[in-house]
């Protein structure tokens, strides 16, 4: 369910699961940036208590997050080992496509960039900690109502929640077509400056590729955990070290 005022909000409420259960509407929110007096007084009307900013801290630094006073603030920095990815650098990647840098921002190789990306949340170790603390914490119901964002909210947000729906159960179909869920909220989110970049003469395609939200994303960090170590109960138990009581009360405080 979308959320008014919070730019690319939903609630992550209402998915089946493999079990015939279903997880649980007001426990866990995905957006992006909290920025503005709208999206501050939405955190506060959700009654959000952990915000998770995934963000790197040249990004946190140039746009603090804007949060209640009893909304309290966990940094979660995804890419701190790998800050100068694509997925941490939509400006610097927009303001290329804006002076039409077509000869080192080609469509194809922003789209490996990505993907590329996508498959470091999986293996990347500050990645690794971010999604350990987020699952644990989830699990623990301390945090809970949770409020994930990076700055769109659609790359390492979209991979943190995805671990965490498939983690209680949600199908990777489901999973997907909520990450797509992004495409629409995150190119009105940046319209004014497809404007500016079109009056420009800057490449507005090259500019929708790295701000788009593409299923081949996605499925490039699903591929990495399948490979990498097999299917979600794996990696939980491998990759993050999460053991089996972290699922089960994450179930339990997920789902219906």
């Amino acid at each position: 369910m979308s959320i008014t005022n919070l730019p690319n909000g939903r609630d992550l409420g209402g998915l089946s699961t493999s079990h015939g259960r279903a997880t649980r509407s007001g426990r866990l929110y995905r957006s992006a940036a909290v920025l503005g007096p709208l999206a501050t007084d939405a955190v506060r009307d959700l009654g959000i208590s952990h915000v998770y900013d995934l963000r790197t801290e040249p990004e946190r630094t140039a746009r603090p997050d804007e949060l209640p006073v009893d909304a309290q603030l966990v940094v979660a920095d995804v890419l701190a080992d790998d800050p100068g990815s694509g997925p941490a650098s939509l400006g610097r990647i927009a303001r290329l496509a804006a002076d039409g840098d077509r000869e080192h921002l080609s469509t194809q190789q922003l789209k490996e960039t990505f993907e590329a990306g996508y498959r470091s949340f999986v293996s990347l170790g500050s990645a690794q900690t971010a999604s350990r603390s987020l699952l644990t914490n989830l699990a623990s119901g301390r945090d809970v109502p949770v409020l994930v964002h990076c700055t769109a909210g659609k790359d390492r947000t979209g991979w943190l929640v995805a671990l965490a729906l498939l983690a209680v159960g949600v199908s990777e179909d489901d999973v997907m077509a909520d990450y797509l869920a992004s495409e629409a909220p995150v190119w009105d989110m940046f319209a004014p400056y497809r404007e500016q970049f079109a009056a420009k003469g800057g490449d507005v395609e090259t500019m929708r590729v790295a701000i788009g939200v593409f299923p081949e994303y996605l499925a490039a960090a699903l591929d990495e955990m399948h490979s990498r170590y097999g299917n979600i109960d794996d990696y939980l138990a491998s990759g993050l070290g999460l053991g089996d009581s972290v699922r089960e009360t994450l179930a339990g405080q997920l789902l219906s």
